[in-house]
């Protein structure tokens, strides 16, 4: 759970140090897509359930997208 903090902090500092927008989409991008195999290979039988860390991932990433596209 705190690894999920420790993600999204390392991604401000990246964003502080003004990495290139594509590399940092790409991290974020894989992060992303392990956090989602972690929650899917928890193997509930009707919908995976999510815990703190990952609304907070989840809600981080909205936040970026929206601001992204608008």
């Amino acid at each position: 759970m705190c690894l999920w903090f420790v993600f999204l902090l390392i991604t401000r500092v990246a964003a502080g140090l003004r990495l290139s927008r594509r590399e940092m989409w790409k991290t974020a991008e894989i992060s992303i897509l392990r956090h989602q195999l972690s929650v899917l290979q928890r193997r509930q039988p009707r919908r995976p359930k999510l815990d703190c860390a990952d609304r907070a991932l989840l809600a981080y990433v909205l936040q970026r997208v929206v601001a992204w596209a608008g």
